[in-house]
């Protein structure tokens, strides 16, 4: 600026506390997306395949023996950091240490992901890289004696040291707020991911399409049948439906279970043998023996098929069915029209797929228009909450 001394041109400072806040909404948004998926059976931002499932599945991923997710504790200690960051005065200077412990936590959890579990989940990197930025900022705020905003009874302070503040308090919370409500809002909003190939080929054109996986000695599983049975009486011929089998090894009689299912099958008695399946507490050899023996299937005959080895590899293609996806995430899993269902769902969630399914009709908001409506609140946000100067 020409003709005009230096020491007339009023110098405003941009507050550390500027770039810590905008460090921790970033921070929330990656902690609540975490957390969701973590509390879910489906991932709704990361696929279990990826960097984010290996780091999940890690004992890193937890909070020692207590099954609290790491990311709900980080998405509270934000919120928490954040909520410190917009105290006036020199109280704020509490939020600049807290967010140095945050940064050092954040370092070490980079440093586990690349040398402990040596995979990266892209969101997890963003909530710790975002709590590093805010670290360095609440460092440097406390090094410089970065210049804080007035108490609102206090005297302002004179231009060329009084700090930046871009938003009003109000602004600040609701942009945290949006970082936190976003993606726990958008699993119930986005549409539904298509339904894998190898499965989408079990249906049938102009029915509502209902493909289960399950493992006969699952408890989970049990606890779906009488549910899902009663469901599909319901709507009876208007359903076409599929029983896959997908024994688990931990389950020592599952497998057994799946032949005599397979077995059953083949003489259109799959249906019959399951529901004594999920009752029967004997699945051993006897047991198998017995309810073929009542679903009207010849002991001999059964019990050749169950040796057999075709038998087993009908078993074997149809758990594969489901894993090659990479899908797997717990069972029963149970695909109703475009819809995955996981664990055992009751009969009113199942009641609310089959119509959705019956209906054909596409629901949720694309990613791209849910994206761009969060920009734009965020934007409003923005617009109407600054603090207007002279």
């Amino acid at each position: 600026m020409v003709g005009v001394p230096c020491y007339q041109i009023p110098v405003r400072r941009f507050p550390l506390f500027v770039l810590l806040r905008a460090a921790v909404i970033v921070a929330l948004a990656g902690s609540s997306a975490l957390t969701i998926d973590y509390l879910s059976p489906v991932p709704s931002f990361c696929s279990a395949s990826s960097g984010c499932g290996r780091v999940q599945q890690s004992a890193w991923a937890y909070l020692g023996n207590s099954g609290l997710p790491l990311p709900a504790l980080g998405l509270a200690a934000f919120t928490a950091l954040f909520t410190l960051s917009l105290l006036p005065g020199k109280r704020r200077k509490l939020a600049a240490s807290v967010a140095i412990v945050g940064g050092v936590i954040g370092f070490g959890l980079l440093c586990v992901q690349a040398f402990v579990v040596r995979a990266f989940c892209y969101l997890c990197v963003t909530v710790d890289v975002s709590a590093i930025v805010a670290g360095v900022a609440g460092a440097f705020a406390i090094v410089t004696r970065a210049p804080l905003p007035p108490d609102p009874d206090s005297v302002p302070p004179k231009p060329s040291t009084a700090p930046v503040e871009p938003l009003r308090d109000w602004a600040w919370a609701a942009l945290a707020a949006l970082a936190v409500i976003g993606p726990l809002v958008w699993p119930s909003a986005r549409p539904a991911p298509d339904v894998p190939r190898s499965i989408a080929a079990y249906y049938v054109r102009g029915k509502i399409n209902v493909v289960e996986f399950v493992d006969f000695e699952c408890p989970f599983c049990r606890l779906l049948h009488p549910e899902l049975k009663s469901v599909l009486a319901e709507y009876g011929s208007r359903v076409n439906f599929v029983r896959l089998d997908l024994p688990l090894d931990m389950h020592p009689h599952a497998r057994g279970a799946a032949r005599a299912h397979v077995c059953a099958n083949e003489h259109g008695k799959g249906d019959a043998i399951a529901d004594l399946l999920f009752e029967t507490e004997n699945l051993e050899e006897s047991g198998l023996l017995e309810a073929g023996k009542k679903v009207g299937l010849d002991e001999a005959e059964l019990k050749r098929c169950l040796a057999a080895p075709e038998t087993e590899a009908k078993v074997k293609k149809s758990e594969s069915v489901l894993r090659d996806t990479g899908l797997l995430q717990g069972l029963p899993t149970t695909f109703v029209g475009p819809e995955m269902l996981v664990g055992a769902q009751d009969a009113i969630a199942l009641r609310d797929a089959f119509e959705k399914a019956a209906s054909g009709a596409e629901r949720g908001v694309p990613a791209a228009l849910y994206i761009a409506l969060l920009l734009i609140g965020a934007g409003a946000v923005i617009f109407f909450g600054r603090e207007l100067r002279r």
